[in-house]
């Protein structure tokens, strides 16, 4: 299986024999940091979910920026940020919509989760499972919200 920075750098080479200078541009980007990051950590690779952070983290600062563009009325930056976001976005996991959410996740479930963060340990051990329960949770109290409103109204 591929790593990481192997597709990144299979990207790199697509887009050099496509001439494609935004994406190369962006792509190069995201190699520099992945270089960075190697070179400042332990190791000398980076793993694929600290990969997936950088690119998060880059994906916030291209959309960031676009919205700073647009405040600005300068169009013509605002859409190559814009673009840089699109590509990087092809190297993030893919997200859920709430819809998604709510058919992936049933409240057994969601019971399930809770019911295993009890203990405080486990907090410790598995923080993706902690980070998932408090988006289901907020999931949830919105659902109740909307259901209020909606009745209320």
């Amino acid at each position: 299986m591929a790593t990481f920075s192997d597709k990144i750098n299979k990207s790199i080479k697509e887009a050099m024999i496509a001439k494609d200078k935004i994406r190369l541009a962006t792509l190069r980007d995201i190699k520099s940091k992945l270089i960075l990051e190697a070179t400042s950590g332990s190791g000398s690779e980076v793993s694929d979910e600290i990969a997936t952070k950088i690119c998060m983290k880059l994906y916030k600062q291209r959309k960031e920026t676009h919205q700073l563009y647009i405040e600005q009325n300068r169009e013509d930056l605002a859409s190559e940020e814009l673009a840089q976001a699109s590509i990087i976005e092809e190297f993030l996991p893919k997200m859920l919509s709430e819809d998604e959410i709510i058919s992936e996740v049933s409240e057994g479930h969601l019971q399930n989760i809770v019911n295993r963060l009890s203990c405080k340990t486990l907090v410790k051990k598995e923080p993706c499972i902690f980070k998932a329960s408090i988006a289901l949770n907020a999931l949830h109290h919105i659902q109740i919200y909307n259901i209020y409103t909606n009745s209320n109204t």
